[in-house]
């Protein structure tokens, strides 16, 4: 196991002063980087589409909740604190290029096709195909 550069200052600093136990004057004495003492507690990329994400939307119900949609023909809903998505969905073979929440109701949200397709998902009615598709 690799000992990080900053711990091993540390470390040199309690041993120059004979000391049994690392103290916090120790780290103070070591200096190191305010990045190493206070890293970010999320270090994580979410896991991504294989092609662009055209859209883009944050629920308005709960501030967590993330929908994309891509390229790729996937649609995703992640929640921001987690790196994979919860729910993953393939409603076409076309391009995926707009994603928008109903401002109404929490589960609602549409989904708009390259090829002029309208997906409507009601994920309380069901989760594994759209509510309604419409041809646009």
């Amino acid at each position: 196991m690799l000992i990080p550069p900053h711990c091993m200052q540390v470390e040199k600093q309690a041993i120059l002063t004979r000391e049994r136990e690392v103290l916090p004057a120790h780290v103070y004495a070591a200096a190191p980087e305010p990045r190493t003492l206070f890293a970010s507690p999320i270090q994580f990329g979410y896991a991504a589409h294989t092609g662009p994400v055209y859209g883009l939307a944050y629920s308005p119900f709960h501030r967590n909740v993330i929908l994309t949609a891509a390229t790729d023909s996937s649609l995703r809903l992640y929640n921001q604190l987690q790196p994979a998505p919860f729910y993953v969905t393939e409603p076409s073979s076309v391009p995926l290029l707009a994603a928008q929440w109903s401002p109404a109701r929490p589960c609602v949200f549409a989904v708009g096709a390259a090829d002029g397709s309208l997906f409507i998902y009601d994920l309380k009615r069901s989760k594994a195909k759209p509510e309604v598709t419409l041809k646009v």
